[in-house]
């Protein structure tokens, strides 16, 4: 976010100060996009008065979390509030899709963990990288998204590999590349 914001919004480094709300949000929209899917299976599978129930948890949480930590951190504490409550609905959506949907919760973290931990070492990487070069803001940027996909593709692999190669995206995706590859 550090490269981006600048470059994108324009005006340099005016800008900076949004970069820690950025990178709070980025988190949001990792878990959201993990209960989002599950909040749509529930209205697919004939649950839906179930999604909207987890709207209103989700509402209650919002209240419940964000007023204390803006208090605590100002607007960086709402950013990474987001990210805490996307956190939280992802637990209480998949708890709920694995009750309604005869689904064990174990399943649902054994497909979404990897991804997760993937990017968050993608994360870690990438956002202490950074200091060590004294380049243009531009090229930073173009080498992190180049550099940020080699590192989740291989995190993800490495996981899944360690994981004992479980039946997944990952292995569908080897077996087509070495078909691919053969032919």
């Amino acid at each position: 976010a550090k490269e981006f914001i600048p470059i994108f919004l324009g005006g340099g480094d005016k800008w900076l100060p949004v970069v820690p709300l950025v990178e709070g949000l980025v988190f949001y929209a990792m878990f959201t996009s993990l209960y989002t899917t599950s909040d749509d299976f529930l209205t697919i599978t004939g649950n839906v008065r179930y999604t909207a129930y987890t709207w209103w948890v989700q509402a209650l949480v919002t209240i419940a979390i964000v007023y204390p930590l803006y208090q605590l951190a100002g607007l960086e504490g709402v950013a990474y509030s987001r990210g805490f409550i996307g956190l939280i609905m992802f637990f209480v959506v998949s708890l709920l899709v694995a009750q309604k949907c005869q689904f064990a919760f174990r399943q649902i973290v054994i497909v979404v963990w990897r991804p997760v931990v993937a990017g968050v070492m993608m994360y870690i990487v990438l956002i202490n990288i950074s200091s060590l070069w004294l380049l243009e803001n531009w090229l930073v940027l173009i080498i992190k998204i180049i550099l940020g996909a080699v590192l989740y593709v291989s995190f993800t692999f490495i996981l899944w590999w360690l994981a004992g190669k479980p039946e997944s995206g990952e292995k569908t995706f080897l077996e087509m590349m070495k078909k691919k590859v053969v032919s």
